[in-house]
């Protein structure tokens, strides 16, 4: 309890920029759980050291995490596919966003940041494909279907989107974008 406690407020220190009481709250954990033979802990520096602006430092560690146990969790994989993107690493952190949604295809949160990654690199046609992975998993979710639709709309598939647009005022009847979506592509079609 007090060392998930500790790795809690490390993670909550490094989100608001104060490193030095990150390094406090991660010393316990480090010691008692050296990242050499755990996981938890090798992402937790790893995270510290992208907190620093290590990228390269943090990517060097995630490898190593990930060469001595290629079964890792899927959280470091995750994090080392953050740091390469943050790293410049583009088409490097794509790859292996798609090589971890192969093993965990239930992740609605790796496909929406690979349909974002996606649609920044304007390739539309992979991000269609994400975008309907996630109207899979989460069929209630309408701003999926809203992104969606957008993605067809780029594609010059009008007809589709206006289904896509419709389906989200059905379930949302007062939505701006969709309702405005929905009037551009209808003068369009007409």
């Amino acid at each position: 309890e007090h060392f998930a406690m500790l790795e809690q407020a490390a993670v909550a220190a490094m989100d608001c920029g104060d490193l030095e009481a990150a390094r406090e709250y991660l010393a316990p954990l480090l010691q008692r759980f050296p990242p050499s033979t755990s996981l938890r802990t090798a992402r937790l520096q790893g995270m510290f050291l992208e907190a620093q602006g290590d990228i390269r430092g943090a990517l060097a560690l995630y490898d190593a995490a990930i060469l001595r146990d290629p079964g890792a969790s899927f959280a470091i994989k995750k994090r080392h596919v953050a740091a390469q993107w943050s790293a410049g690493m583009r088409s490097e952190a794509i790859a292996g966003l798609v090589t971890y949604l192969d093993f965990n295809m239930q992740d609605a949160e790796g496909w929406q940041q690979l349909m974002t990654w996606y649609i920044e690199e304007g390739r539309y046609q992979q991000a269609a494909y994400c975008g309907e992975e996630l109207i899979l998993l989460r069929p209630q979710q309408q701003l999926y279907k809203l992104r969606y639709a957008d993605i067809l709309y780029a594609l010059d598939r009008h007809a589709e989107s206006l289904r896509y647009y419709c389906a989200v005022l059905d379930a949302c009847p007062d939505h701006t974008a969709a309702l405005m979506s929905l009037k551009l592509v209808t003068a369009l079609l007409l």
